[in-house]
């Protein structure tokens, strides 16, 4: 019961932020902007922190050839949860955006927010650079294919595609990449302030969430089948399809937990994060993170304990 304690402890922290964000604005302290400034305070500041601050201090040029395999194995396993999400969508009957977003929620997983928290809680930051490495090419594909859905181009903007790869958290993740391979060191304040910016991005993003679930319906979004059907599949199914391949093939222990932080997480918070800071329609997002963070504070502790 080792990884069950530690894990519910972790995400039960993260849905005491969630409900937080919702009480704060249910009861009008937050305003109704408080959603848009929130977001984007998460997508300008405090993702681009945690990933600058993570990789100028740990990657290094030796790091990425003696661990070349884990961005071998997150490329596997990206190619392999995006096919998924095609075939499984379609099951669904949903139409136009809402395919789209379905489909982004099934691919992927919500790693950034509630994943970071609970890999750093239960696993380290040692392990959390490893897992950076592993999931560098679903970081990638996240903000390319995954903003794509989310994100629609408006009116033909043929450079949309490009104003998307190239937001905040690419950029930061491409100088940290570049300040630590070239063996470039931040005055002793600088990393403090990127250290402790990025402690704040777990609990803010989830109550931000909270907020975000807060302006609409509870009843409306905990009563759409189909987010329930997706949760089912999120957290459940794929982890332990991928879980069960994961032990056939006699992969190491750590490898298996790579593989389940990315699989057993909730569906990802960029549809509500994201997509309101773009005036997109987030009630869709707003019913898949409400159903699928909550429930993952059971899930998640339970396929850790299967697995681990």
């Amino acid at each position: 019961m080792h990884f069950f304690g530690i894990t519910i402890e972790q995400t039960a922290v993260l849905f005491g932020f969630m409900l937080i964000g919702y009480l704060l604005r249910k009861t009008g302290v937050f305003e109704a902007k408080a959603s848009i400034t929130l977001s984007k305070l998460e997508n300008y500041v405090l993702i681009p922190a945690l990933i600058l601050n993570t990789f100028c201090t740990r990657f290094t040029l030796d790091a990425i050839e003696n661990e070349f395999s884990l961005v071998v194995n997150g490329l596997f396993l990206t190619i392999i949860t995006i096919l998924f999400s095609y075939l499984l969508t379609p099951l669904l009957g949903y139409k136009g955006y809402s395919k789209d977003v379905c489909r982004y929620g099934l691919a992927v997983p919500d790693t950034g927010f509630m994943g970071t928290a609970v890999i750093l809680g239960v696993f380290g930051a040692d392990f959390y650079f490893t897992f950076m490495l592993f999931q560098l090419t679903l970081i990638i594909t996240t903000y390319s294919w995954g903003f794509k859905q989310i994100i629609p181009v408006q009116g033909g903007d043929k450079s949309g595609f490009i104003k998307r790869f190239f937001n905040p958290t690419m950029i930061a993740l491409i100088a940290g990449i570049l300040a630590g391979a070239s063996g470039l060191r931040f005055p002793r304040f600088v990393n403090t302030l990127l250290t402790n910016t990025a402690g704040c991005m777990s609990p803010i993003a989830m109550i931000l969430t909270g907020v975000v679930i807060a302006e609409y319906d509870l009843k409306m979004l905990l009563s759409n089948w189909k987010v329930y059907i997706m949760t089912f599949m999120r957290l459940l199914v794929i982890p332990c399809l991928f879980g069960l391949a994961a032990v056939l093939l006699k992969l190491d222990e750590s490898m298996i937990a790579r593989w389940l932080c990315v699989l057993a997480m909730p569906m990802g918070l960029n549809p509500v994060v994201v997509a309101s800071a773009y005036g997109q329609d987030v009630s869709q997002g707003a019913s898949m993170a409400l159903i699928s963070h909550v429930l993952a504070v059971i899930t998640i502790p339970v396929i850790f304990e299967l697995f681990l």
